[in-house]
């Protein structure tokens, strides 16, 4: 890993005001298109997977319509929404046990 390891991250931009419009509307993304966990493997799948294998972060994040550098902050903000979308209704991939 080490050497083929690089130092650059792709930059993914996402709407997370889209994903909280659709999600206090009480919509359900079955396409994967309005949760930042869609919207944020959709723009994954386009990168090429050397591009990912940077030794701290997978990719760099801006959200749309707010100011911010990511340096580390909107990353951890994007890590803590996916888990709470995957847990939820908004985004049914698993099945609550």
């Amino acid at each position: 890993m080490n050497k083929s390891g690089i130092d650059q991250r792709p930059d993914i931009m996402l709407n997370r005001g889209k994903a909280t419009l659709m999600r206090n509307k009480g919509k359900v993304d079955t396409s994967g298109v309005f949760s930042v966990f869609g919207q944020l493997c959709q723009k994954l799948n386009r990168e090429p997977n050397r591009s990912m294998r940077d030794r701290e972060r997978v990719f760099k994040v801006e959200f749309v319509g707010e100011g911010g550098i990511d340096a580390g902050g909107p990353y951890n903000e994007v890590i803590s929404t996916i888990c709470e979308e995957l847990q939820s209704k908004f985004l049914p991939l698993f099945v609550p046990t």
